[in-house]
């Protein structure tokens, strides 16, 4: 599945269906970082950042959502670095993305759906 591509979540979500009837687990996983001095990172490359790593995400919970909510239940896992807690030097192409996912999850209120977001390595649980 193609996280920059609309058609690709929707026949995704829509083959799970077909095949399965239900979502029971989200696990957005697909990212990854960029690192060096902000004028350095090229805008064109951080927004094709923030479309993997953050847009990606929420439309894919968007599109997962409503068939977790139809029997109240489903599991979605945010999984990501550290980078939104802590800023790393020449982190200006990872660590803005990572504290929205992070709000995301926080913010929302996702009734009979359980949320976590996971960071760093050893999938300490962030707070």
């Amino acid at each position: 599945m193609d996280v920059t591509d609309e058609m690709s979540m929707v026949a995704g979500v829509d083959r799970i269906i077909r095949e399965q009837d239900c979502i029971d687990v989200l696990i957005n996983n697909a990212g990854y970082g960029q690192y060096g001095a902000l004028e350095d990172v090229p805008i064109e490359d951080a927004r094709k950042q923030f479309e993997i790593n953050l847009f990606g995400l929420a439309r894919l919970t968007q599109l997962c959502l409503p068939h977790m909510r139809a029997p109240k239940s489903g599991k979605i896992f945010n999984i990501s670095s550290v980078g939104g807690r802590l800023a790393a030097p020449l982190g200006a192409g990872t660590t803005p993305r990572n504290s929205p996912l992070k709000a995301i999850q926080t913010r929302y209120v996702w009734r009979h759906v359980r949320v976590r977001y996971r960071c760093g390595r050893n999938r300490a649980r962030c707070r």
